[in-house]
């Protein structure tokens, strides 16, 4: 039985997908409580995710920029997309729980920032954000996985438009050595 894993398209397609889903939760609500002050009483705290866990709008640009790498890298390049992308995942499933496991702790740093005073007035409740953002990190590493294989489409780019790293023998002198190519000329005009 042959595994196929993502092909390149594909694989630019789930990063894309992915990389911006993971922008989109760093802007949703994703920890709420309530703090005090003494000019308004009771003041609402709600904590975006990129308050709350900046490491996931940063873990969603990397898994863009995986994306674009996949455009442009070959065969043996993909394993290097798909680390990157398993990093990306690994960094957005931690960061999401740490936040489900102590969600006080973001919500009274937002309390002070708000009010002055860290101290919250009622229980931080955690809304459905962070499980998404770490749904979206469990894609990500099934996704670095589905790379691993390899699909169509991951062969080799084209180097027909790169410069050789150095002229073969018996090629015309490179064009950067002007007295190399005056001679070449003078030597064709004695032997015509």
């Amino acid at each position: 039985m042959t595994v196929r894993g993502l092909s390149r398209r594909a694989a630019v397609l789930t990063c894309v997908l992915l990389g911006g889903a993971l922008l989109g939760t760093g802007l949703l609500g994703w920890v709420r409580a309530e703090g005090t002050s003494a000019l308004s009483g009771r003041v609402p705290v709600e904590v975006v995710g990129s308050v709350a866990a900046p490491a996931v709008t940063a873990a969603g640009l990397a898994v863009l920029a995986a994306g674009v790498a996949a455009l442009l890298v070959g065969t043996g390049g993909r394993f290097v997309v798909a680390a990157a992308l398993g990093a990306a995942a690994v960094v957005v499933v931690a960061t999401s729980l740490g936040v489900v496991g102590d969600p006080a702790a973001v919500a009274s740093s937002e309390a002070a920032r708000l009010t002055g005073v860290p101290v919250l007035s009622a229980e931080a409740t955690v809304t459905s954000a962070p499980w998404l953002a770490t749904a979206l990190g469990a894609a990500a590493f099934v996704a670095a996985l589905a790379l691993l294989p390899g699909g169509t489409g991951w062969q080799r780019r084209s180097d027909r438009h790169e410069r050789p790293a150095s002229p073969r023998t018996g090629d015309a002198a490179p064009a950067d050595d002007v007295a190399a190519l005056w001679d070449e000329q003078s030597r064709e005009r004695d032997a015509g």
